[in-house]
């Protein structure tokens, strides 16, 4: 199986259609990252896995995707955040999205956490950031910790928003509101 993976990454040159590039990431799942060797190959394969994943994602085949990364993320090696930074955040932020959709927020978490407690800046956290706020939202379990939360991010992309409005500033955006919307019919606001 080696040498067929091998011969088809080198025929292809990673310029595939998405049918070999879905059979090169299923023998590199089938052959296992155990058996892969050599920094500069596992690298070339998670990053193929990458590839499919977010082909899997657009494509709404969230299981595939998980399987995808799953791969991809046991071909990286120790000290990969510092050394394949961008590969391993793009991993770990489709695991988080890859696991959400399918309803796996435990392991939705634990990508999220990774990308969290690794990132380099808050840009790179964002769109974890997206997917928690979008998980949270839709599961209405802890909406005090989802706002609070929501509000952390809102900060951290320079919004700044007063936690307990005064009523008077609710009443004046409540009247700014009916105005703007004044002579609207229904069906303009439904379109």
């Amino acid at each position: 199986m080696k040498g067929l993976l091998q011969t088809l990454v080198v025929r292809t040159s990673g310029n595939c259609d998405d049918a070999i590039l879905f059979i090169i990431v299923d023998l590199i799942t089938r052959i296992g990252s155990s058996r892969i060797h050599g920094a500069e190959s596992r690298l070339l394969y998670a990053n193929l896995n990458l590839t499919a994943a977010t082909k899997a994602i657009q494509a709404a085949d969230f299981a595939s995707a998980s399987t995808c990364i799953e791969c991809g993320i046991s071909l990286l090696d120790q000290g990969h955040w510092e050394h394949s930074y961008r590969l391993s955040l793009e991993l770990f932020t489709h695991s988080a999205l890859a696991e959400w959709a399918q309803g796996n927020t435990e392991r939705m978490t634990k990508s999220i956490d990774e990308v969290f407690n690794n990132a380099k800046s808050f840009d790179d956290k964002l769109r974890a950031a997206e997917i928690k706020l979008d998980y949270e939202g839709m599961t209405g379990t802890n909406l005090f910790e989802a706002n609070a939360f929501g509000f952390h991010v809102l900060e951290q992309l320079g919004v700044n928003l007063p936690s307990s409005p005064e009523n008077e500033v609710i009443v004046q955006e409540l009247l700014d509101t009916k105005q703007r919307l004044s002579g609207l019919s229904k069906t303009s606001l439904k379109s």
